[in-house]
């Protein structure tokens, strides 16, 4: 039994009445507490080893969160079966390439995502297709295996904002890691009820004892649709929640027990952290900065972080989490070092390599001072002008908050050409004449309906998109 299976046993059996988790499925909310989570795990682990899905075995799943899907997950993580988590929404290129690296034994779907079935189905590797919605078991005990620290538990994608998405390999040492520093950081008070937008989030809440709720919602629909599946969940008494900027911009809050917000996952502008300040004003927010190799690196208040931008134009990520140390190099790389950094890859076919990484090199640009970290911009995405290196983030911050009638641009330079994308008419000369106050170059004025986003993470700008039509 791996160490997060032990965890997870010992939570159920000295918290077995406590609610563990809160869903939203078939048009009503579930409330199951920690003896039903078990007893149903145990049923699940009993029908994956009577139909031969053992240690080693590879499980792709596509299919949405769900109290099925964690069940699911968590007996896969008790047979030390490698899961593989994927956005459902993923794109179609993206998704063909991955389920080819990965070369998965079986593909889980659930009743919304069966349609897909005859697709994997052709693919003649594939030894079964798993309806999760489906699977029944007996309550009866089964010997559990013997999982090793570095044998690989969970599997997922990066966004790619360094390059192609790459599968990043969690062991069942490393999910203990990362659960273990999760538990250290997010301070909590009372018994905490959390929602978390980011589905890995989830497990560190079991492994707490505390309950979680699992959210059915869609950030990438407009925020009417939003805020009607959240109106399922403002009878629950929830105090923490953890999500990215795009549910503080479009969610109404409907949470009058909120103690605390974690926001993280892209870098926000003046305007958007006006927005998530003026609707959750009870409630202390935070600015959460992190990466996939990493999930927490630093953290900053929003009222700090809204200060010193309108102050100094600065995006403030904020001081290190315990047990974790960052340093910046000579290229002004931001880098990462902690007991929870991820260092296994998927590399080719069924082979992952565990790399001997002290340091992760985010690929994100910033700067320390007096302990605390701030935010350039990504490394690939910066204006050259007389020699000189001006960072894409930095300039939009400097316009959008030097000018508050723009709510949002995006700056790119194509050979020569250095073009500012904004979405409404605007005083051209006024702004030329606020950017030349700090930087050298002039600008193209180009107008579009929005500024493109990565469809992967709702609220990073999308750059690629804007190169193609600049």
């Amino acid at each position: 039994m791996s160490k997060v299976s032990e965890i997870f046993r010992d939570i159920c059996e000295n918290n077995s009445r406590k609610t563990a988790i809160y869903s939203y499925e078939d048009g009503k909310m579930i409330r199951r507490n920690y003896y039903e989570l078990a007893r149903d795990v145990n049923s699940c682990v009993n029908y994956l080893v009577k139909n031969d899905i053992k240690i080693g075995d590879r499980i792709f799943i596509f299919t949405p969160t769900s109290y099925r899907l964690t069940v699911f997950m968590l007996a896969a993580f008790q047979l030390g079966i490698q899961v593989m988590f994927i956005d459902i929404h993923a794109r179609q290129e993206t998704f063909k390439k991955l389920f080819a690296k990965f070369e998965p034994d079986y593909v889980l779907v659930s009743n919304r995502t069966v349609l897909f079935r005859p697709f994997f189905k052709s693919i003649a590797k594939i030894k079964r297709v798993i309806n999760v919605d489906k699977i029944q078991g007996d309550e009866s005990k089964v010997e559990l295996p013997e999982i090793p620290d570095d044998a690989p538990a969970l599997l997922t994608t990066t966004t790619g904002s360094t390059g192609m998405p790459k599968i990043v390999v969690r062991s069942h040492q490393d999910l203990y890691n990362q659960l273990d520093l999760l538990q250290k950081n997010l301070p909590k008070s009372g018994s905490p009820v959390i929602m978390s937008t980011s589905y890995i989030y989830l497990f560190a809440v079991l492994a707490s004892g505390d309950t979680a709720v699992l959210p059915r919602i869609q950030l990438d629909k407009p925020a009417k649709k939003i805020n009607k599946q959240l109106a399922h969940y403002a009878r629950i008494p929830i105090t923490i929640i953890i999500t990215s900027p795009v549910f503080g911009i479009k969610a109404n809050n409907v949470f009058p027990k909120l103690e605390r917000m974690y926001i993280g996952g892209a870098s926000i502008n003046l305007d958007q952290a006006m927005t998530i300040a003026g609707k959750f004003p009870k409630s202390q927010n935070y600015i959460v900065y992190g990466a996939t190799e990493c999930n927490i690196m630093t953290h900053c208040g929003l009222k700090t972080y809204i200060k010193n931008l309108t102050t100094q134009y600065r995006s403030t990520l904020g001081k290190p989490f315990n047990g974790v140390t960052l340093k910046i190099d000579e290229d002004d790389n931001i880098l990462v070092s902690c007991t929870a950094l991820i260092k296994g890859f998927i590399n080719d076919e069924r082979k992952y390599d565990r790399r001997k990484i002290d340091w992760y090199n985010t690929n994100d640009k910033g700067f320390i001072e007096d302990g605390v970290l701030y935010y350039r911009g990504k490394y690939n995405y910066f204006i050259t002008y007389k020699g000189e290196r001006y960072y894409n983030h930095e300039i939009e911050q400097y316009i959008t908050v030097s000018c508050p009638e723009i709510k949002k641009c995006a700056i790119v330079q194509k050979r020569n050409r250095i073009t500012l994308f904004l979405t409404e008419k605007v005083d051209e000369a006024k702004v030329s004449t606020i950017l030349s106050k700090k930087y050298d170059f002039k600008v193209k004025y180009r107008y579009i309906p929005a500024i493109p986003h990565d469809t992967r993470h709702h609220t990073k700008t999308d750059y690629k998109q804007l190169l193609k039509i600049a």
